[in-house]
């Protein structure tokens, strides 16, 4: 594998699982949409409850975990670069909680790769 390629398992990934991880984003477009309500004045103690209950560290966790879990039935590996420092010598891409491992602005290319089908512009190699 390069150092610089993430290997991706194309085959694997079919319009309905890609569907799946748009799902996740939703929830980060509504976030936003509620955010604007509450500068623009105009959000109700509903949007604020709706906004604390996905912000909420929970929520967020959940999230991550669901993400990695997605990760983890398509990533083959990822390019030791995007480790953070102390990772493993060996990490089992299958694994979901191996994606703890990878640097913040990896992730989300990462996932974002997945997502849109590596139109991303994230450097990834088709498996």
């Amino acid at each position: 594998m390069s150092d610089e390629k993430a290997v991706i398992a194309w085959d694997k990934l079919g319009i309905l699982q890609a569907l799946e991880l748009a799902q996740l984003e939703d929830e980060s477009g509504e976030i936003q949409l509620l955010l604007k309500m509450l500068d623009a004045g105009v959000a109700k103690a509903e949007h604020y409850a709706r906004l604390l209950e996905l912000r909420s560290p929970e929520r967020q966790r959940a999230k991550i975990n669901e993400q990695m879990g997605i990760m983890a039935k398509y990533v083959v590996s990822v390019p030791r670069a995007w480790l953070l420092t102390g990772a493993p010598e060996a990490i089992d891409w299958s694994k979901a909680e191996s994606y703890q491992w990878i640097k913040t602005a990896k992730f989300r290319e990462l996932y974002q790769a997945l997502m849109f089908g590596g139109m991303s512009g994230v450097d990834i190699s088709k498996n």
